[in-house]
């Protein structure tokens, strides 16, 4: 097996088997992996942390190949792709009035993100 067959199939069964059910159905998710619901406290915590180790491990990759050009694509990429993701689960959870007022105020943040790294990418700046 080559590196991207590996890379490529490891994005496909992470993105199915948890990055989508994650995203859209995370307590269906939670169901499916046993957590005993009602158990808010809990799950959020265990969602938050998640969460948190994913942010980190992005930001350490990010930190250490900040200065290799020939990846910049792709992380203005990710980046790209996870900004944009927020914008649609926060405009998501404003919608269904869901979140703190906060977290609505969030979206034009995320927006500028998303462009910003758009705009990076393909050259505009």
């Amino acid at each position: 097996m080559t590196i991207p067959i590996y890379l490529k199939s490891m994005a496909v069964l992470f993105t199915l088997a948890i990055g989508l059910p994650l995203l859209f159905a995370p307590l269906g998710w939670a169901k499916l992996m046993r957590w005993q619901l009602p158990a808010e406290l809990d799950l959020t915590n265990y969602f938050g942390r998640c969460l948190g180790a994913v942010v980190t491990a992005i930001s350490v990759t990010y930190f250490r190949f900040a200065e290799n050009a020939a990846l910049h694509h792709l992380m203005l990429e990710l980046l790209l792709a996870a900004f944009g993701l927020m914008v649609f689960v926060h405009v998501w959870g404003a919608i269904r009035r869901t979140q703190p007022w906060t977290e609505t105020a969030e979206i034009p943040v995320y927006f500028l993100l998303s462009a910003a790294a758009a705009a990076f990418r393909w050259g505009y700046i």
